[in-house]
């Protein structure tokens, strides 16, 4: 049985996972001594707004920011899976002209 290009699961985790860098934000205004990392996933954010984000998050924690990126596991769980075509390069968008 072939799997389906796109997977997405009845789950909550939109409902209870907490955005990280919103959340070290917030630590950050109340803390002074901690360092202070946030994990993102790569299909989640797009990499301009998040170099923006942690610039501004860092200079707020006075250089206690970090980030972690990865290529998150849960991507299935948050509904983002794109599949394997998205990857493979099997189709391509072009405009029309």
């Amino acid at each position: 049985m072939p799997k389906p290009d796109i997977i997405t699961l009845s789950s909550e985790f939109w409902d209870r996972s907490a955005e990280p860098i919103t959340m070290m934000a917030g630590v950050a205004a109340v803390t002074t001594k901690i360092k202070l990392f946030a994990s993102i996933a790569t299909l989640t954010i797009h990499p301009a707004i998040t170099a923006r984000m942690t610039a501004t998050l860092d200079s707020i924690a006075n250089g206690r920011f970090g980030l972690n990126i990865g290529s998150a596991p849960e991507y299935t769980q948050m509904g983002l899976w794109p599949g394997e075509a998205h990857y493979s390069g099997a189709t391509s968008i072009r405009p029309s002209m």
